[in-house]
């Protein structure tokens, strides 16, 4: 019996010496690894933020843009064009606002009123507000509202999973993102970008929130939109000054 527990105390000595041994690699928004301190210091730029992925032996923090400005080209965007007016009869000589959710809410696990959930599953706690589903249609139709008499620009919600959420009662109309051909443009890796506003020429801008109305009413000029891209990008450049120099990529398969 001793034999025994002293056996099962080694195992899990091991064990546990494993998981506390596991290695802390950081990298940035290319997935090429960084110094803790060029993370630290990318990071305090506000440009970014850091989600956090694993495998059996390695924890990853990886830097994300918060936002994001670029260009798919006149031939994609005429392919797109053609696909969305012919799937979705989107108009194609507006703006496009799209407002992304991966996935629609479970109303069954929504609270009755919103509420801020915090966990302690690790030294640093997790604060998450829990949406009710009264205010999820409340927002939604504040959107809506936003943008229906805009004649520059308009909204559209797409989503990738449903979720049981019942889209046929829902006051907004919804648009699924089929063969993912948004997220598959757009998304960035693990996460996927929650605003979305592409202009006729091409030139897009994502962001990994819903911006306050005067950020998006800005951004739907196309002259502000290049003052605005240019300014961020001088701040994205201003980074790029003795970086640490990067190793090899970590981008997961």
């Amino acid at each position: 019996m001793k034999k025994l527990s002293f056996f099962i105390f080694f195992s899990l000595s091991i064990l546990r010496g494993f998981s506390q041994g596991k290695q802390l690699i950081h990298v940035d928004e290319n997935y090429k690894e960084i110094s803790s301190s060029e993370f630290e210091r990318r990071l305090k730029s506000k440009l970014f933020y850091y989600t956090k992925y694993t495998s059996d032996t390695i924890d990853y923090k990886k830097l994300k843009f918060r936002e994001f400005f670029g260009n798919i080209g006149f031939e994609k965007k005429k392919q797109l064009n053609d696909l969305f007016k012919k799937k979705y009869r989107i108009d194609s000589s507006k703006v496009w606002v799209i407002h992304y959710y991966d996935s629609l809410p479970d109303t069954k696990k929504m609270p009755k009123n919103t509420l801020i959930e915090i966990k302690y599953a690790s030294s640093t706690p997790t604060v998450r507000n829990k949406m009710s589903l009264e205010v999820f249609k409340k927002g939604l139709r504040k959107m809506k509202e936003r943008y229906w008499r805009n004649k520059k620009a308009k909204l559209y919600n797409f989503y990738n999973y449903k979720n049981e959420y019942p889209i046929a009662k829902s006051k907004v109309k919804w648009y699924k993102d089929e063969n993912l051909v948004l997220k598959k443009m757009f998304g960035q890796g693990v996460d996927m970008y929650a605003t979305i506003i592409l202009l006729k020429n091409g030139n897009y801008y994502f962001s990994s929130t819903v911006r306050p109305s005067t950020t998006e009413k800005l951004l739907l000029d196309p002259q502000m939109f290049v003052k605005i891209r240019n300014s961020w990008k001088q701040r994205y450049k201003k980074l790029q000054v003795n970086p640490s120099t990067p190793s090899e990529s970590h981008k997961p398969e």
